[in-house]
């Protein structure tokens, strides 16, 4: 149902009235997905590094047990707790 919006969408960008805006929104939509790829890389980058440095060779006081624990902890340690207004 996505792709059928998204292909509407580039579609409704050959009406003179909408290609700006389509063109605009094409252009944002590339750069947030650059954006959320480079994010998850950090993510990930920052989720071995923490997992090497936290290593226990033999299970001895384990504070995060898996990658998935781990990269949910550091995606926690991102957000903050309230929104300021």
């Amino acid at each position: 149902m996505i792709i059928a919006w998204f292909v509407f969408v580039l579609k409704l960008g050959r009406v003179p009235f909408f290609a700006l805006y389509i063109t605009m929104l094409r252009h944002v939509t590339s750069n947030f997905l650059k954006l959320i790829v480079l994010y998850s890389l950090l993510i990930l980058a920052f989720t071995l590094s923490f997992n090497i440095l936290l290593y226990h060779p033999y299970g001895e006081n384990q504070v995060l047990h898996s990658h998935t624990h781990l990269a949910f902890y550091l995606y926690q340690l991102g957000e903050p707790d309230e929104v300021l207004c």
